[in-house]
């Protein structure tokens, strides 16, 4: 008896062994499924609303008061197609950067936070441009509203012509950071707007709101039919709607074939 109950008691261990494996297999399955579960990305559940405003330059470098208010231009350009970023228009954000920078043009970040606030954004841009050695030194700061949060810096030497691919790769080192989806498309590795046209509209820019030279509003007809003609959305960022209208389609000349015409009267 005693060797049979000695038998019979190493079967039974066996069994639960195999019991307890089992189980723990099945949880094991369970577990891992779970961890993969919540690993996924938590995407933003709603765009984020970020300024865009133009980075700070040197006050004795007259030549780099366009590629100030083109980065913006082309900040806008990429930054637009990102699906979990809202932009304020940009028509909205400047006014209220003079607002509160009154003479001077030199953002800080203070004033990037409260311009943010101000225009009910999470997030604005604040950085700075300067003469590098083989073209520009660039510094682009993302400025959260709230202190509680913290900023994001990019940092790159470039060239003016190499401008649209860094903003872009900035926008997606930001994204990144947010753990937001990335820019669809791959870069482009070349400006996004023909350098001619990016000039006009940083020109246009400065009129329209005064950014460096004297404000005159409501003159930049020629600047937003030249971008709206290829790009309404970023037309409509640049420039307020109200104040220009998109150039109307041309219609289509109507066909003659096929169309009857009545004999001349006798």
């Amino acid at each position: 008896m005693t060797r049979a109950t000695g038998m019979v008691r190493p079967k039974r261990l066996a069994a639960g062994l195999l019991a307890f494996a089992v189980v723990a297999g099945s949880s094991g399955c369970l577990f891992h499924r779970k961890k993969a579960k919540a690993s996924a990305p938590a995407y933003p559940p709603s765009p984020v609303r970020i300024a865009l405003l133009p980075p700070n330059i040197p006050s004795d470098d007259a030549e780099m008061r366009w590629v100030s208010l083109a980065t913006v231009a082309l900040l806008a350009k990429e930054a637009k197609s990102a699906q979990d970023l809202e932009l304020v228009p940009v028509w909205q954000a400047l006014p209220v950067a003079i607002e509160a920078l009154g003479g001077s043009r030199t953002l800080t970040d203070e004033i990037a936070a409260y311009v943010a606030s101000r225009v009910g954004a999470k997030w604005a841009t604040e950085g700075e441009l300067k003469p590098g050695k083989d073209g520009v030194s660039l510094l682009l700061d993302f400025i959260p509203a709230k202190s509680s949060a913290v900023a994001y810096r990019y940092r790159k030497e470039t060239r003016v012509d190499g401008l649209s691919s860094n903003l872009r790769e900035a926008l997606d080192q930001f994204l990144r950071y947010l753990i937001a989806r990335p820019l669809p498309g791959k870069d482009r590795g070349k400006l996004a707007i023909d350098a001619g046209q990016l000039k006009e509209i940083a020109a246009a820019l400065d009129r329209e709101y005064g950014w460096f030279a004297s404000a005159e509003p409501g003159k930049a007809d020629k600047a937003f039919a030249g971008v709206a003609r290829s790009d309404d959305k970023l037309a409509r960022l640049l420039f307020n709607p109200a104040l220009y209208q998109t150039p109307a389609a041309q219609p289509a000349a109507p066909s003659r074939q096929g169309v009857s015409v009545p004999p001349p009267e006798p």
